[in-house]
């Protein structure tokens, strides 16, 4: 994932780029040696990736990532706002938070 908004960022630096991010539900839950949960492992390594605020910061860097969960095979089951997941990185507000930075970023549109 941070290879493609490397390149996007490289060669337009005032794109703004997100990246939703689909979680099984039950599998979310399941244990991780280091971060506790998958979720939590999730968590910790999509917050290196995410939060690029300005064009002149590292270009790998997302300027923002949503993640939610979801039973495959249940479209009543989407969680946008998993308890155990940071409000910066639910998808809950995803496309509001992407389009506000676009805003600012490229005023003139």
């Amino acid at each position: 994932m941070a290879i493609e908004a490397l390149e996007l960022h490289k060669r337009f630096p005032y794109a703004v780029c997100g990246h939703l991010v689909f979680l099984g539900k039950t599998e979310a839950y399941h244990s991780s040696k280091k971060f506790g949960t998958v979720l939590g492992e999730a968590v910790a390594l999509l917050s290196l990736i995410s939060g690029r605020e300005r064009p002149d910061e590292a270009p790998e860097i997302y300027e923002t990532i949503g993640i939610l969960l979801i039973e495959p095979g249940d479209p009543e089951s989407v969680d946008l706002e998993p308890k155990d997941v940071p409000e910066k990185l639910r998808a809950h507000g995803y496309c509001e938070r992407l389009t506000d930075l676009f805003n600012k970023r490229n005023p003139f549109y």
